[in-house]
């Protein structure tokens, strides 16, 4: 009888046993599987937004632009009548020359209008002037700035342009990628949130092609269309 009684308690205990290294392996796969999951980049949440937006290609009019970020090149054709400085370099824009400023990893501020670019300081990691290429001395970055105002015939940013509202009254068409819609707007208010992609300026037009969480025209209409 005292055998019977000690069996049934090693078979007790034995699925005791089994069942807790079971709720151990399950526990484990599930953590393992919860961490593989956990991102902490800036990237994640960018896919994040990227995923979550409108394509849009428009075309507008300049405003006064003030941008002020980190971008990937900013591109400027034909830039005259002014001076930039480069590090402790002084270099003139000759009217009677077909000038070219390329700024890579441009990290700083932007002002311009249709016409001039108003304001331009910042750093660089290289910067390529009339095809001369300049590198820093030491460190990571050369500083860079413009004299006075100087006129352009156009100006880009690509990659790593992004803003985070542009609000103003414009004239142009904003086309809507995934669908094909393409929306005129005459002189009205636009509000793009969350922008994304590329950048450029040139003829009086202000081009922008990337993707964005929020547009809204104010016309004699309201048209408001947000991301999913």
């Amino acid at each position: 009888m005292a055998e019977i009684e000690f069996d049934e308690r090693s078979k007790k205990l034995n699925l005791k046993w089994v069942l807790f290294f079971f709720l151990i392996v399950i526990i484990f796969l599930a953590y393992g599987a919860f961490k593989n999951n956990l991102i902490f980049t800036g990237n994640f949440i960018k896919e994040e937004q990227i995923k979550n937006s409108i394509k849009i290609n428009a075309n507008l009019g300049v405003s006064e632009m003030d941008f002020k970020g980190n971008y990937g090149s900013l591109i400027i054709n034909n830039p005259k009548e002014s001076a930039v400085y480069i590090g402790n370099s002084k270099f003139e824009l000759e009217n009677n020359l077909e000038n070219s400023l390329v700024i890579e990893n441009f990290d700083g501020r932007i002002n311009f209008d249709s016409l001039k670019i108003l304001a331009l300081d910042g750093k660089s990691s290289k910067i390529i002037i009339n095809k001369v290429q300049i590198l820093p001395d030491s460190g990571s970055s050369i500083k860079i700035r413009i004299e006075s105002p100087a006129s352009y015939s156009s100006l880009s940013i690509q990659d790593n342009f992004f803003i985070d509202k542009l609000d103003y009254t414009t004239s142009g068409i904003i086309e809507l990628k995934k669908t094909n819609n393409i929306l005129t707007v005459n002189n009205e208010e636009i509000v793009i949130r969350n922008f994304y992609g590329n950048m450029s300026s040139s003829g009086g037009k202000f081009n922008i092609f990337g993707e964005v969480s929020e547009l809204l025209i104010k016309g004699n209409e309201t048209i408001s269309i947000k991301a999913e």
